[in-house]
């Protein structure tokens, strides 16, 4: 994904430099890929959530800013400064949607 494709494969076979899977393809009125994680509290794996999203975000920003594809990050966490630094840093940016499931 270091070069922007969106690609289908065994997630046991992508190498080390490809981004984290999709958690699901969206299609019909909006088209395009979720990143959908749940976070409640701090620690482990739950404080790499918040930079694998922001590194989501980069990555479309750098391969498919103005393109038809929608990308929506849906977190849920109680984690509400965290979630709304992400939400307020990507907000102008069209294609990417940053969500609690609620908001």
């Amino acid at each position: 994904m270091e070069d922007g494709l969106i690609i289908k494969k065994d997630c046991n076979k992508i190498d080390k430099k490809s981004l984290k899977s999709f958690d699901a393809k969206v299609s019909g009125n909006i088209n395009g890929f979720m990143f959908a994680k749940i976070v409640y509290g701090n620690g482990g794996h739950q404080d790499n959530v918040f930079e694998e999203a922001n590194n989501l975000c980069e990555w479309i920003i750098k391969f498919h800013k103005n393109k038809d594809t929608t990308f929506i990050l849906i977190i849920d966490t109680d984690l509400i400064t965290k979630i709304n630094k992400l939400i307020d840093k990507y907000k102008h940016i069209s294609n990417i949607i940053i969500s609690n499931h609620y908001i």
